[in-house]
This record gives structure tokens, sequence and C-alpha cells, in this order.
């Protein structure tokens, strides 16, 4: 038959977790010394009281599947996993004299589906060709928070990413350009673009789904592979961005000082002029005339870059992650050596990436300031290293 092998699995599972230590006590913290001696303050954080262990309950089911004589493999998982009394340091009021306390803050679902596809395409004594597929998708919900809380700051930076009952783990929150009824942007007497603050910015900084491909050559001695990454959807606040807009170190930045130049609500130029310098936001004055304001660059971008909305990219990109070229060492060679079997390799890792989002990596996000929970918050990270290497493997 076309099936030559195929199995159902399913799991139930429960396990817990602590908090991190010295959470449920009152401790010092050992600051700067001064003039060499030792100094000590209070921890910033309320001792967590009758705190319960995180509880994780879930379950999945899968399916492994060989067929066309064993030469395709399908694995195939759906999952649930619930955790109740979720551990998280929590912002409060530093009029307390605290600035976070430990609690039991909420529960939250993650379910989703992972898929791994695997095939010979060609196999025998001449050219060899495998290639490997895996495809995943997740979604969670924050189900219930404590019962003091009606959203947790997961991350922060001008903009916070949050946690809302009903909404994804990790909403972006910020600024959004003012508009008119027809969804033109307001600006002031000045030129520069009113803001609304606190607004939702997307619905989930979660991707729609990630998955890469790996293919496998080998014709004789010689070996040849690469693999790709992709991911699709969700959202990422480049806070790099926006510093070199405050700086005026972006490209954006260097048109309008020297003529005008008109941007609009998505960071676009257009509309070069001479006879004036500044820099004219598209949209209308607040009497709902045509905005004609040149405004002083330095000034403008400053304003502009206060504004989050611009600055949140579709996380959307693809990476060649790895490349591999190989050689067996042949059997004249080895009769040399004192080796049974040799191998060169030359490696290269993030050779290559495309994606529409400026600057930085986009998967150098999670700089969160509150326990690295929000995913799609970028600030000043670090690029990503390209590498490449030589590996010599020799048996005896």
């Amino acid at each position: 038959g076309v099936i030559d092998f195929a199995k159902i699995r399913g799991s139930w599972a429960q396990v817990g977790s602590d908090a991190d230590p010295y959470q449920t006590s009152t401790v010092m913290n050992q600051v700067s010394s001064f003039q060499g001696a030792a100094g000590f303050a209070p921890s910033i954080n309320i001792p967590a009281f009758n705190l319960r262990p995180e509880i994780t309950t879930s379950y999945e089911f899968g399916t492994d599947v060989r067929f066309a004589d064993n030469r395709a493999t399908l694995d195939l998982t759906y999952y649930n996993s619930r955790t109740k009394d979720q551990i998280l340091r929590v912002p409060i009021s530093e009029t307390s004299g605290f600035q976070n306390q430990v609690l039991n803050a909420g529960e939250v679902q993650n379910k989703g589906w992972e898929v791994l596809l695997s095939t010979e395409i060609l196999r025998g004594t001449g050219l060899q060709w495998d290639v490997s597929v895996n495809w995943s998708r997740n979604t969670s919900e924050v189900l219930a928070l404590h019962e003091s809380l009606e959203t947790i700051v997961l991350g922060s930076y001008t903009l916070t990413y949050e946690a809302r009952v009903g909404e994804a783990y990790g909403v972006p929150f910020g600024d959004v350009f003012k508009r008119d009824a027809a969804g033109n942007v307001i600006v002031n007497s000045s030129g520069f673009p009113l803001r609304v603050a606190n607004q939702k910015l997307a619905d989930t900084s979660e991707p729609s789904w990630i998955g890469g491909i790996r293919n496998d050559f080998r014709f004789g001695l010689i070996g040849f592979s690469f693999l790709v990454d992709v991911r699709r959807g969700g959202f990422l606040w480049c806070g790099t961005c926006r510093l070199m807009l405050r700086d005026g170190i972006g490209i954006q930045t260097v048109l309008g000082r020297e003529g005008g130049i008109t941007v609009d609500d998505n960071l676009q130029l257009s509309n070069p002029v001479s006879g004036v310098n500044g820099v004219n936001m598209k949209g209308v004055k607040e009497d709902g005339s045509v905005n004609d304001i040149y405004a002083n660059p330095k000034d403008f971008w400053n304003q502009y870059s206060r504004v989050e909305e611009p600055l949140l990219y579709q996380t959307n990109w693809a990476k060649l992650r790895e490349l591999k070229l190989s050689f067996d060492l042949t059997p004249n060679v080895l009769s040399k050596l004192p080796f049974s079997t040799g191998r060169v390799t030359l490696l290269g890792r993030n050779l290559l990436l495309i994606t529409d989002i400026p600057h930085i990596d986009p998967e150098s996000d999670g700089n969160a300031f509150i326990d690295n929970h929000a995913r799609g918050l970028e600030y000043l990270s670090q690029p990503s290293d390209r590498t490449f290497g030589i590996n010599i493997t020799v048996t005896r």
C-alpha cells in the first residue's frame, strides 16, 4: 500500500515551576561602595507573600506516518497548554517605596500545530537529494489576571507590551497619529503631528507562522546542503529606528536640511522642493486646511519619533541560515594517512537576510525591560553575526 507505517500518539502532563530565589522575603542588595566601604539598600521588590507554584497543564495529540516505500515521513502534532498562577514581577506605584511586586498574576493559554515533513527526493548510487520542511503556528490568550489588575506591563520603552484578558500575550500599546474623519494626520501650528496616547497598535507580536526548509545533496564524495528559515506575521517595534530619527542619524533626516521634503505617516518621503528648508508632514491643520508648513528638521524629527505607530513593522523575514559544502577524502589520500575516514566541510551561517524592516535584524527583538516577556520590543539590539568556518573530521 501507499502507507508503510502509521502511529497515533497522545500525552497529558502537569508540571510546576517556582519563583526565582529571594522573592519571598525582604532582602538587601549591594550597591556601589563609598570610599571603600560596602553599601547596601533595600530591595525594590515587595516580598511575595502567599506565593503559589506556577502550574502548567498540557496535552497533545499527534501522528507519525511513513509512506512511499519509507521515502517520506510526516510528523503532525497539535498541542494545548494552560499556565495557571503565572509568576510575574508586576510594576506598582513607586510612592509605595517599591517598584515591583511578585504575584501569581494570571492564567495564559497557548495552543498550536507543528508539522515536520522529511522526504528522499532522489536516492541510489548517483545523486542523492533529501528535503526536510518544518512549519509551526502558535496562538496565545490571556484567560485571567490577578483580581487587582486590569493589565500587566510585560516590557516597555516609549510604548508598552501588555497582557490583558481576552487578548494575546503581549499586545503593543502606544501613541498614534491624531486623525480627522477622513484619516488625515492633523498637525499643530508648528507643523508637528498631534498624537493620541495609549492606543492598541496591533493584535499581537506573535508570528502567524514560522517555518524552514533544508536541502541535502550528495554526489559521490561531495556533499552540499542549505537551510532557509522563514517567519510571517506578528509585529516588531523598532526602538533603534526611533533613536536614529530623534538624533538625526537616520537616512530620512538628511533631506529637509537643505531644501524641503514631505513625509507621510508611514515614514515615506516625497515631493522634494527648493527655496524652502524643512520637513512637511502630509496631512491637515487643525482647521482642516492642507498642511503647508515646513518645520525645522531637528524639531520635527524629535516630535515625529515620539509617535510609535510608524515604527511598528510587520515581522516578515527569510534567512539563509546555513550553507555547507563538504568533501570526503579519497581512498588514495587516506592510504597515506593514519585515518580510515576523513571529511573537510566549508560552512557559513546567517549569510542572507530578506526583510522590509530597516537597520536591524528582526530576530533580535525581545529586549524587554521586565523579565524578557515582551517579544516584539526592539531597542539598541546587537547585529547578528555572519560566520564562516571550516571543519575537519577524521576517524582512526
